[in-house]
């Protein structure tokens, strides 16, 4: 119930800022429908059940609806932050088996 929970919470947070706005950002923010439901993938990770398989539709949904922000606000020009996004990922991945190796290093018997 967690995941329906945090959906129905977020789109009425949602649809009560576009009330607010009268509807002007509509055309805008349509990525928010997939991001909503990647964060109830995510707050049911973090909150409930910490399996893995709630991982991979959380992250689908993040990386569909970065991809829909940027066609929609960016234009043609929304590569350059893709390659951003994914040297990050990168130095992110790197930085965490760096210090999972460390660790292990430090805790081996002798």
């Amino acid at each position: 119930m967690l995941i329906p929970g945090i959906i129905l919470s977020l789109l009425g947070v949602y649809f009560l800022a576009m009330e607010s706005f009268d509807w002007r950002y509509a055309e805008q923010t349509s990525f928010i429908y997939t991001f909503i439901v990647s964060l109830a993938f995510f707050g049911s990770y973090y909150l409930g059940a910490r399996t893995r398989g709630l991982l991979i539709p959380a992250w689908i949904l993040a990386g569909v609806s970065f991809v829909v922000l940027i066609s929609t606000v960016g234009g043609d020009s929304w590569w350059p932050i893709l390659l951003v996004a994914f040297g990050g990922y990168l130095l992110y991945s790197s930085r965490k088996k760096n210090t999972a190796s460390a660790s292990e290093a430090t805790h081996k018997p002798e």
